[in-house]
């Protein structure tokens, strides 16, 4: 089932749903005359490992070329079986996102093919938090939080262990010397209330300066506006194999958007949930066919070896399932 929200060229919300099925959605945008709409997906944070590459080059070719070599360390495992996505330049280096080439390829494939929609970009949801100067930002959503600095650095945890990295947040984010951290945490007046021992505990460290912002809708719409109003700095994973933007030499270009007709955004934020049962498990084996045609498609057009499994530094540690208690929906 997906959460999500539409939201207009202002970035106004003009409609949204949790726990819809993709037909329901469909039905909104075909009731609002809307076509060509760009759709942005979001995936668990957890999915995305975040690095920094020092790269001396300024060329584009040239940094693509020394990007795996520079990230090959903060991955758990040969990095030929990444899929690498670039950001942008910080004083430490470049921001990249990591990520398993088969879950991408999964990913790509169940943002595809939705009627009134073209996929725009794809994104870790926590990477859309937005930033706070000097500090962290969290967002608390069921039993999961969010977390992102103004580095640009995500990550996702679940919400109970959100006091074990009290330590980690404290320190600063960059190299400075600082006395406080500051840290603002979004969440409805239940999540709050539910997450308040946790809370407590974060306060009471003495290096951080904890702000708490009530939310009055769903986190995914704090995402959403974040995004439109460039409140955050997100690394789209649709790049190289997975672009959308170069048709020729891509095997995914059918799925190049049209230019946007409604000028919106619609932003899908998908619930991941353990042990899917056996109802589901024929649409899962579907979605690995269409996956592994990709990757096979792929396989024939790029020169050397595919990426097909990632690791994150943090996934054994702390795996976040983005909404516990939903079944996804997969999709052709």
């Amino acid at each position: 089932m997906y959460n999500w929200v539409l939201v207009d060229a202002s970035g106004d919300a003009q409609a949204r749903g949790t726990a819809d099925s993709r037909d329901t959605i469909e039905q909104t945008l075909t009731q609002n005359d809307l076509e060509n709409v760009l759709l942005v997906g979001l995936i668990p944070g957890d999915e995305a490992l975040f690095c920094v590459a020092d790269i001396p080059a300024k060329q584009t070719r040239f940094v693509h070329q020394a990007l795996p070599y520079a990230v090959e360390e903060q991955v758990a495992q040969d990095i030929e079986s990444v899929h690498l996505a670039l950001g942008n330049r910080t004083e430490k280096g470049f921001r990249v996102a990591a990520i398993d080439h088969g879950q991408m390829a999964e990913w790509v494939v169940m943002f595809s093919g939705w009627n009134h929609l073209k996929l725009d970009a794809i994104y870790p949801d926590s990477s859309l938090l937005p930033l706070t100067e000097g500090g962290w930002s969290v967002c608390l959503d069921g039993d999961s939080a969010m977390l992102s600095s103004d580095q640009g650095e995500w990550l996702s945890v679940h919400a109970r262990n959100l006091a074990m990295f009290a330590q980690t947040l404290a320190l600063p984010p960059s190299d400075e010397v600082v006395a406080e951290v500051p840290v603002t945490v979004y969440g409805t007046e239940q999540e709050f209330e539910h997450q308040q021992a946790d809370l407590s505990e974060l306060k009471s460290s003495g290096r951080l300066v904890v702000r708490e912002e009530t939310l009055e809708l769903m986190p995914l719409e704090l995402l959403a506006h974040s995004h439109h109003h460039h409140l955050c700095q997100p690394i789209n994973l649709c790049q190289g194999a997975y672009s959308i933007r170069t048709g020729k030499s891509s095997a995914l270009g059918a799925w190049k958007p049209l230019v946007a007709v409604a000028c919106v955004w619609f932003v899908i934020q998908i619930g991941v949930e353990v042990g899917m049962g056996f109802y589901y498990q024929q649409q899962a084996d579907d979605i690995q066919e269409q996956a592994m045609a990709v990757y096979r498609e792929l396989s024939r057009e790029t020169p050397g070896p595919i990426p097909v499994t990632c690791a994150g530094l943090l996934r054994d540690s702390c795996v976040n399932f983005r909404r516990k208690g939903q079944t996804p929906v997969f999709s052709r």
